[in-house]
């Protein structure tokens, strides 16, 4: 009695070893297919069991994936006929006519180089919520008396495989969107950068393009960095106001510098965002030194013309329709009216 119960508990550890492994392989693992492939190696050198493989499914039932180690042969079979032929429709309609998501038994033309007398095969649904991704399945000794044991086991692996595989998904479409999106920040002429805890986590080309720096060396140094250093005291007072909630004010002028120490006007536009999922901040540097150059001819053109018109001895009336806009320091001596009276 003692030596059975000896032997249950040491099975049953060989069995939370294996397990653990995997869990651990699911953890660290980089992408999936590594996970699936080492999987299938843990089991049979773990476990003894004549062969581990999993195939996985597109959304019509055809094989996208499989993977498998112990015997060759009947793992090249298997495979042979999975990815030729698929699997049959009695498989199908098994996963498909009981809850039960562990299963003995394999169609006939998956049992060729198999002694069944010897190995049980066992199948065990990758499952999510809404579809059946893979399969799991093992050949386990058939004289082994603790098969419940080891279906509870291959149920507990195939949902942690079920979950690594939904998180791969999720993960690539999320790096995906970001690719989309990175591209259509890209593609603006402003210049774009989101922090987060004090630290630039994004940053796209157009503020590469305008401050000269590469991506790499704004990530790495503090966003004041790309501050003009006579604006940087008025900027971080800005941004703390903001970011602690004393002001709700988005947009005002300052400078950036350049990596060669040249500066520029810019105006600059804060707001709160979202990234990876936490809280940040999205901040826009629009380069308006081009329009502030143009205003500064501008009032010098005034100004200039304003002397002109201020030195001549005739009086001097600029209108639109009728609606005076301006008159020369002339004619206000002339008529004896100021600029501020109601023309």
């Amino acid at each position: 009695m003692t030596n059975q119960a000896d032997q249950k508990i040491a099975h049953l550890q060989t069995i939370i070893t294996a397990i653990r492994k995997i869990q651990h392989l699911i953890i660290s693992g980089k992408d999936p297919e590594t996970i699936l492939e080492k999987t299938c190696e843990i089991l049979v050198d773990t476990r003894g069991y004549y062969f581990a493989w999993i195939t996985l499914f597109d959304e019509k039932r055809n094989t996208k994936f499989f993977t498998g180690a112990g015997a060759i042969s009947v793992i090249n079979n298997i495979r042979n006929q999975a990815t030729s032929k698929g699997f049959p429709d009695q498989l199908w309609q098994t996963l498909s006519n009981t809850s039960e998501t562990v299963h003995s038994g394999l169609p006939g033309e998956f049992l060729i180089d198999l002694d069944t007398t010897e190995w049980t095969p066992f199948l065990a649904e990758i499952k999510d919520d809404q579809q059946t991704l893979g399969i799991l399945c093992v050949a386990m000794p058939a004289t082994d008396s603790k098969h419940q044991v080891e279906e509870v086991g291959l149920d507990d692996l195939a949902q942690g495989l079920a979950f690594a595989l939904t998180k791969f998904k999720q993960h690539n479409e999320l790096k995906a969107n970001e690719l989309r999106y990175k591209n259509l920040v890209d593609s603006l002429n402003d210049g774009v950068l989101i922090i987060q805890d004090e630290i630039t986590k994004f940053v796209n080309q157009s503020l590469c393009r305008l401050t000269g720096y590469t991506e790499k060396e704004i990530l790495e140094n503090p966003f004041i960095t790309l501050v003009a250093p006579e604006e940087r005291e008025l900027v971080i007072q800005l941004y703390t106001n903001f970011v602690t909630g004393k002001s709700s004010q988005t947009h005002y002028d300052s400078a950036a510098v350049t990596k060669s120490g040249e500066t520029f006007s810019v105006e600059v536009t804060i707001n709160q965002t979202v990234y990876d999922d936490r809280p940040a901040i999205m901040v826009i540097l629009h380069d308006n030194s081009e329009l502030k150059k143009s205003m500064e001819q501008l009032k010098e053109s005034e100004e200039y013309f304003r002397f002109l018109s201020d030195s001549a001895f005739e009086g001097i009336i600029v209108h639109d329709r009728g609606v005076i806009l301006d008159v020369n320091a002339t004619l206000l001596k002339i008529t004896g009216y100021s600029r501020e009276d109601n023309w």
